[in-house]
């Protein structure tokens, strides 16, 4: 299975350093607030109407976007929005991104009881044995219902990925044969 695609997008670094100065400006980065934080659409892309246009030119439409943010490795293996129909999101990295990780696992969810952490339904995991990982150091696609957490290094912190929900879901352009698109 392929758990994620490092994919390259127009403007990149345009959209990196717009949707910094976004969230500095809105005291994300400097607020105490951690996990899965949800942001207006409207307001973002507004503030940065380049990322529309980017992801259209992979075909992809913004649904909803968020960051992920994290302080240290206390982030659980768990799987995302069971519920949901999209098994995967494009990821962004924002902020002390380099020198972590996003761990997949083969794992096995606990049943029944889904617990909420931080506006992001999660559903933990025992048992877990690693069975890939990525660096989120460009627009990558990350398969979110298949157990995974990120591990980060704690001397650089806060860690903040953007975070996409994107129509058609972007694990159509995951692809068995390489991780670069």
């Amino acid at each position: 299975m392929v758990y994620y695609k490092k994919i390259s997008i127009l403007n990149e670094k345009i959209i990196r350093e717009k949707l910094n100065l976004f969230l500095d400006k809105n005291n994300y980065i400097q607020s105490q607030d951690y996990g899965f934080i949800p942001l207006n659409l409207l307001d973002v892309v507004k503030f940065c109407p380049e990322l529309i246009f980017s992801l259209l030119n992979k075909g992809l439409k913004i649904k909803a976007i968020s960051i992920y943010k994290t302080f240290n490795n206390n982030t659980i293996v768990h799987i995302d929005d069971v519920k949901n129909l999209y098994k995967s999101r494009l990821n962004i990295p924002i902020l002390n991104c380099e020198n972590t990780h996003t761990i997949f696992y083969d794992a096995v969810p606990m049943p029944p009881v889904e617990q909420k952490h931080k506006n992001l339904k999660l559903i933990p995991c025992f048992n877990e044995i690693e069975v890939d990982r990525v660096t989120i150091d460009q627009p990558t696609i990350i398969r979110v219902d298949q157990p995974h957490r990120v591990l980060m290094d704690e001397k650089y912190f806060p860690r903040i990925c953007l975070t996409v929900k994107c129509d058609p879901d972007p694990i159509i352009l995951l692809d068995k044969e390489q991780h670069i698109l």
